[in-house]
């Protein structure tokens, strides 16, 4: 960007866009009158005097077409340069040829327009290098820019540099400059490259560690005891019935369950009746056949077991101590499936 603050500077464009309006101006100009020629001395003219001026006519009419081109289109050096060369070309082969060609050129025998004829083709001559002269110049112009741009002096810029380099690395420590500033009041390069490097803070560079030849193990970091958590010294967590102390180390740590005090469960077997026994079982279960005796002796076997039993004394319904009065859950004797 440097490099071209002489090609984008406003005096620059100024001069650029007043050399290519005059260049189009004059070939206009150049081109009406190569009409007019051709069109008078059409007949009275020389062949090779007719083509070389068709040739001109051409080469103008391309660089009245291409200035406008130019001028609109973004500006870069070696696009306008190769452009330059191309309209040079154009120009001065044509000019080249009819300046070598003049003395050659016929015209008619009359004295009028033998004069007429001898005149046009000086005019022609002459007027074929003032558009090459202007392409010239400004291709001139255009090279001293582009030098001037890449070779620019730095002893402005390298002073403060070597300056800097003794000054302390504190900011409050630089003196104070005045910066110098152009005729047109805008900063010049060298004071807003000092301001810039003034601005930016240097650090010192880090000592080089010298490296151990045997391999270098790195030591661990001491590691700090985890910080205990702030409880009361003789605080307790309440859980149920239970009182233990609280740890903070053991926080996943789950207490016991409280312990539940045992349920006595009473069973009440339900209350007999208090009515009197109707029925009586036929046979005490003393009596019941058994499995390993036939059934054709049992008859005659509990007959004999009955006769051997003794005679029970009656049974006194108002005695309040009988086991069906009393309530009790006794097994009654065996007395009682006898009578």
């Amino acid at each position: 960007m440097e490099n071209r603050k002489h090609t984008q500077s406003r005096g620059f464009h100024v001069v650029r866009t007043s050399i290519f309006s005059l260049t189009v101006f004059i070939s206009l100009a150049w081109l009406s009158f190569l009409c007019v020629e051709k069109f008078e001395l059409e007949d009275s003219s020389d062949p090779n005097q007719k083509g070389l001026v068709w040739v001109l006519i051409a080469a103008n009419l391309v660089t009245v077409l291409l200035m406008p081109i130019l001028l609109l289109c973004e500006f870069r050096e070696y696009l306008d340069a190769a452009r330059m060369a191309l309209l040079l070309v154009l120009h001065i082969g044509p000019s080249a040829f009819f300046v070598a060609w003049r003395p050659d050129f016929a015209c008619p025998v009359s004295p009028t327009k033998h004069k007429l004829c001898q005149d046009v083709n000086l005019a022609i001559m002459i007027g074929n290098w003032v558009v090459p002269a202007l392409v010239v110049f400004y291709s001139g112009f255009l090279a001293a820019m582009c030098y001037t741009a890449h070779y620019e002096p730095t002893t402005e810029v390298e002073a403060p540099k070597s300056h800097e380099k003794h000054l302390s690395e504190l900011p409050m420590q630089v003196p104070a400059t005045t910066d110098r500033r152009t005729s047109g009041g805008v900063m010049s390069l060298a004071s807003a490259k000092r301001m810039l490097t003034r601005s930016q803070q240097t650090t010192p560079p880090l000592p080089n560690q010298p490296q151990p030849s045997y391999p270098f193990l790195p030591r661990p970091s001491p590691i700090d005891p985890p910080a205990r958590a702030h409880v009361p010294p003789f605080d307790q967590t309440h859980i149920g019935d239970s009182a233990e102390p609280f740890d903070p180390y053991l926080p996943y740590l789950r207490p016991p369950p409280p312990k539940r005090p045992p349920q006595l469960t009473i069973s009440i077997p339900p209350r007999p009746s208090q009515g009197r026994r109707t029925s009586i079982p036929m046979r005490p279960p003393s009596q019941l056949p058994s499995p390993a005796t036939p059934k054709s002796s049992s008859r005659s076997t509990s007959r004999v077991m009955s006769m051997q039993q003794p005679a029970l004394p009656p049974i006194n319904e108002s005695d309040d101590s009988s086991p069906r009065s009393s309530g009790r859950l006794s097994k009654p004797s065996p007395y009682m499936y006898a009578s």
